[in-house]
């Protein structure tokens, strides 16, 4: 599962970065689709909220213009 946001109105301290999230092992593998569930949901959606890097699953990388 892929998602990739890209807002334009960044408040200051997030200008300049990039939040990456990585959830491929959070998933539960299903017949035709893989799911995440309400949980997982939630605490990829907090780890956002948060903007902070988080050893294996979050990295934040600097832009450099």
């Amino acid at each position: 599962m892929r998602f990739l946001y890209c807002g334009r109105a960044k408040v200051k301290k997030r200008q300049n970065r990039i939040l990456f999230i990585d959830a491929s092992t959070k998933f539960t593998e299903g017949k035709r689709q893989n799911s995440l569930n309400p949980d997982i949901v939630n605490e990829i959606v907090e780890l956002y909220h948060r903007n902070e890097t988080v050893g294996g699953i979050s990295c934040i990388v600097n832009v450099v213009r």
